[in-house]
Parts: C-alpha cells; structure tokens; sequence
C-alpha cells in the first residue's frame, strides 16, 4: 500500500510554488537585450590573428651556456647560411629559461653529412623542482661548421 500525503501537506506545497517560481524568476537575472556588437554576441573558435602588441614572431636567438642536468635536444629545422661555414638550426624546448636552455652543440662532419647534437638543460642556478608552465619556446641557434654547408645532409644526433 502506497502511502498518500495528506491533503494539510499538499496544501502547504501548492501554497509555496508561486513562491519557489519567483524566486527562480528573480536568479535568473535580465533578459538579453540586442546588442550593438556585429556578431550578436556568437563566439566563435576561428583562427587567430597574429599578435600586435609587439609579442615575437620569430624563434628566440640563443647562444650555449652553462646548463646542468643536459639531454639531448632534438631540433625541426636546419640549413646552410649562405656564405659562411655554418647551419642555422630552430627548434622549441618546452618549458624555456632558466629550466630548459641549450648547453652546447655537438658537431660530426663528414663528407656527405653533418651530424649535430644539441644539449639542453636547467641553468645552474634555477629553482625548477615542482610543477613547471608547459609552454614552447621557440629557438633558434647558429652552429658553426668547419666548412659550408654546400650539398652535405644534416643529421638531428638526438634521433
């Protein structure tokens, strides 16, 4: 048997939702008005426009120094300047200074091919123990050959 409320305790809910419907009314603030923006108020994902408050749009310029804790550094673009006896050479750590910075670069010439090994780590002095901001930071780093570049292939020694 199914127990029945009684007609005092239904009476008292009856009597208390005009209230409950208005104080729902009241939190659910304004209604919209039109608006004088030209998207009416859509969001949209689209692309980005590139930054114009002077944020860069080319990779960081860096020199080796002093890093502690190295580790092979793998790189996504290399080649000859012309006119001297170097490569260009970009990548992106993650994290950036002080946590991730390149150390050095190793440098294998042969014949057909350059073979370069970037070295990347902690500056000595950096507080980078816990959490850190996972961000790229794009780089890019001269490295000096013996001789041009010309036709030799170059090598990512981290792979």
């Amino acid at each position: 048997m199914i127990p029945f409320p009684s007609r005092r305790r239904s009476g008292a809910l009856f009597a208390l939702a005009p209230i409950a419907m208005l104080l729902l009314a009241a939190c659910t603030g304004p209604a919209a008005t039109p608006s004088a923006d030209p998207s009416g108020g859509i969001v949209t994902s689209g692309p980005l426009t590139p930054p114009t408050d002077g944020a860069p749009t080319q990779p960081n310029v860096v020199t080796p120094e002093p890093v502690k804790d190295a580790h092979k550094q793998t790189f996504i673009k290399a080649e000859g300047i012309p006119g001297e006896s170097a490569v260009r050479v970009e990548g992106s750590l993650m994290t950036g200074p002080p946590c991730n910075v390149i150390g050095r670069a190793d440098v294998v010439e042969t014949s057909t091919q350059v073979t370069i090994t970037l070295w990347a780590g902690a500056r000595p002095d950096a507080k980078c123990d816990g959490p850190q901001t996972t961000v790229q930071y794009p780089f890019v780093i001269k490295v000096p050959l013996k001789a041009p570049l010309s036709n030799r292939n170059v090598v990512d020694g981290a792979l």
